[in-house]
């Protein structure tokens, strides 16, 4: 039950409410006695009284308004209740995300750490094959025939290019692109001593002067022996 509404001065001494009251079966209901309290300004009781019972029909709305059928003729059925959106978990969410940023950081971090220890092997190997390859080259040379006058400015080209393509591919110096005075200038780049660094050079001016010196077999022996000897010193530099 729930008052609607309350007028006033309807006559001398008197007053309206109307009630609406909400019934949830059909067929006959009584409406009990209400009582009503009449207070004076100040709320003290000056009267009561109490209204008369009523006996009313509450008939369903399927009476009222024909179209509205149930299948089995029954009352209507209850509205379904609405349904309710379910609340996203953008927590879970987030959290899902920054596992999977997680697990791509350490994946990069693994594959980089992988591909820097094989390309240090890359390295030791194009290392360690540069030295083998550098004396290889070097003993061959010992089978030019150096009667030929010919043959013997070959010989210091091929000197001179064997050691500086050791340097350049084991200590990483572009010594083939660079003069002898250029890496006489520049010799504090070579990681060696200043003894094997003197026989470098020394090699370096004889293999240049080949046009205008003349050399005798023994000085083409003891300076490709002295190649061979810088390469097997200076090996020991690959490891740093």
């Amino acid at each position: 039950m729930q008052v609607s509404s309350i007028a006033k001065n309807i006559g001398i001494g008197s007053f309206k409410a109307d009630y609406n009251f909400t019934f949830w079966d059909t067929g006959l209901i009584k409406i009990p006695n209400i009582g009503v309290l009449i207070l004076d300004m100040d709320s003290t009781l000056i009267d009561s009284m109490n209204t008369q019972s009523y006996l009313i029909d509450v008939i369903s709305v399927k009476l009222k308004n024909p179209r509205l059928k149930p299948e089995d003729g029954t009352i209507l059925p209850i509205k379904a209740p609405v349904p309710v959106k379910k609340k996203v978990a953008y927590d879970l969410i987030y959290q899902l995300i920054a596992l999977i940023l997680l697990a791509l950081f350490l994946i990069y971090l693994w594959t980089k750490r992988i591909n820097e220890k094989k390309h240090e092997r890359e390295l030791e190997s194009i290392k360690a094959s540069s030295y083998e390859i550098a004396l290889e080259k070097l003993k061959k040379l010992k089978k030019i025939d150096l009667t030929l006058e010919s043959n013997k400015k070959i010989f210091y080209v091929d000197l001179s290019f064997i050691l500086r393509e050791y340097i350049e591919k084991s200590f990483f110096i572009r010594t083939l692109e660079m003069t002898t005075n250029e890496i006489k200038e520049n010799r504090f780049l070579l990681p060696f001593d200043e003894r094997s660094l003197d026989n470098f050079i020394k090699i370096l001016q004889m293999s240049d002067m080949v046009k205008y010196a003349k050399y005798d077999s023994e000085e083409f022996k003891n300076n490709l022996d002295d190649a061979i000897k810088f390469v097997q010193n200076t090996s020991k530099y690959l490891d740093n």
